[in-house]
């Protein structure tokens, strides 16, 4: 059964503080100074959409309250590698660093694709041994725009260093080599608006 969609909620500072369990002024303070996302009404009250105060939270590591439950946007990485026991150990060290993901792996082209239709993860990672599967295809299907499968990040794993970087990085958003730093990795899922990052000029 598909997931009904939550309705539009906003809440006002005091309800957020209650939810916070903080006073109303400190609320206040966060949006003024630019922690909280709100919008003021024309009589001068600050409201706080589910979204925004759901991302407050979940950035703080804080308890989401069942209200805010349904608000609540399920986050998904998908990791593709030939290699079996690479693509095991890397998706524990992403578990271990993000609990709050939904991890999916494939070792195959295709099932990448259907993943990618079914689940719309927010990252992609993806290893050049992925030969049934082109990078530029991957970037082809992301975007906004009608027609596109999701708005998602790509992070391109290559087997090694070769001269090819300069070019991937006009397609990926990350280009790393093996085996895998994951401070960059980590970097990058904590500030996406960073821009492209190039393995070979970040070393």
């Amino acid at each position: 059964m598909k997931k009904k969609e939550a309705k539009i909620r906003t809440f006002s500072a005091l309800e957020a503080a209650n939810i916070c369990g903080v006073v109303n002024q400190t609320v206040i303070n966060w949006v003024k100074g630019g922690h909280l996302k709100a919008f003021v009404t024309p009589g001068g009250q600050y409201r706080i959409y589910s979204e925004y105060l759901v991302e407050f939270l979940q950035q703080r590591k804080m308890k989401i309250p069942k209200e805010l439950l349904p608000y609540v946007k399920e986050k998904k990485i998908l990791i593709a590698d030939v290699d079996e026991n690479f693509l095991q150990s890397f998706k524990e060290k992403i578990e271990h660093d993000y609990p709050d993901y939904n991890i999916f792996t494939t070792t195959n082209g295709f099932d990448a694709g259907v993943l990618i239709a079914m689940k719309n993860p927010e990252y992609i990672i993806v290893s050049e041994n992925i030969s049934d599967i082109s990078i530029e295809k991957l970037k082809s299907l992301s975007g906004k725009e009608e027609g596109r499968v999701g708005n998602y990040k790509i992070i391109y794993i290559k087997d090694k260093d070769t001269d090819t970087t300069e070019d991937l990085s006009k397609t990926a958003d990350l280009v790393l080599t093996k085996p895998v730093d994951f401070s960059k990795i980590n970097s990058f899922i904590n500030t996406p608006e960073s821009g492209i990052v190039n393995d070979r000029i970040a070393k």
